[in-house]
């Protein structure tokens, strides 16, 4: 994954945060095999306009980020590719379990649980007859807007989440941070919407 992600005092790497989850034995989320940040010598940084306003208006408004890679072990296929309602649900179920357990046994919330950021991984595994079956499990991704518990101020200065599967009560009000049931209800928005 090559993205540019927010970088604010308190804001944790996808990789950071998946790293603890790998560690703390956390199912169900893409196994990360390298992260980092991709910085630039100062030398090769090109200069910015140059009007005669002073450095802090120059970058006023603008969010602050970074060039960073992620490598993960899973390679996975959209939500949309399930064959069956049932599939549809298992898939769900263990994107669920994956929500559950980072809270549980790290305290990370994911805050942004969307149909892009649920995954299908078709695993390959070995039968008791020595047969090879796929599997198909879901993933939960996407980590980069995920917050400890520990973090009780703002981390970023705009919402974060996708608002198609956003709770009504955090539609509703706008500057409340999530809670579990408004992750566990953007879930049950997701299903409906993929159904649909």
């Amino acid at each position: 994954k090559d993205s540019w992600r927010a970088c604010y005092t308190g804001v944790e790497s996808e990789g950071t945060i998946l790293s603890i989850l790998n560690a703390n034995g956390v199912t169900n989320v893409p196994t990360v095999v390298q992260h980092s940040d991709v910085f630039f010598p100062p030398d090769e940084a090109k200069p910015g306009p140059s009007d005669g306003k002073a450095d802090a208006e120059l970058g006023a408004g603008l969010r602050h980020m970074v060039h960073t890679r992620l490598v993960v072990k899973e390679i996975c296929l959209p939500l949309t590719a399930f064959t069956s309602s049932r599939q549809l649900v298992r898939i769900i179920y263990g994107c669920i379990t994956a929500h559950g357990l980072a809270w549980t046994k790290c305290k990370y919330m994911h805050r942004d649980v969307s149909a892009g950021n649920l995954l299908i991984y078709p695993e390959v595994r070995r039968t008791q007859e020595g047969k090879y079956r796929i599997y198909w499990t879901g993933i939960l991704a996407d980590w980069e807007l995920a917050k400890h518990a520990d973090k009780k101020v703002a981390t970023q200065p705009q919402r974060t989440g996708t608002w198609h599967f956003m709770s009504a009560y955090l539609l509703d009000h706008c500057y409340m941070p999530p809670t579990i049931a408004d992750e566990l209800e953007a879930f049950l928005h997701v299903l409906i919407y993929v159904l649909v």
